[in-house]
């Protein structure tokens, strides 16, 4: 294989694997956004039922 193709298909074979590292990491980074909106409904149902809690003492 010539030098310059050999060079070109490392380079764009390193830029497959960044891609892939870049799709892992953003999966990773939905998944925390996703808890964290979980986290927090979660908190807004837990303060609704106290203040009914509260209402109804």
């Amino acid at each position: 294989m010539d030098f310059a193709v050999k060079q070109k298909s490392d380079k764009l074979n390193n830029l497959q694997t960044e891609l892939d590292q870049l799709k892992q990491t953003a999966t990773a980074l939905q998944k925390k956004v996703d808890d964290f909106t979980n986290a927090t409904n979660a908190l807004i149902i837990a303060n609704q039922e106290a203040e009914t809690a509260a209402e109804n003492g």
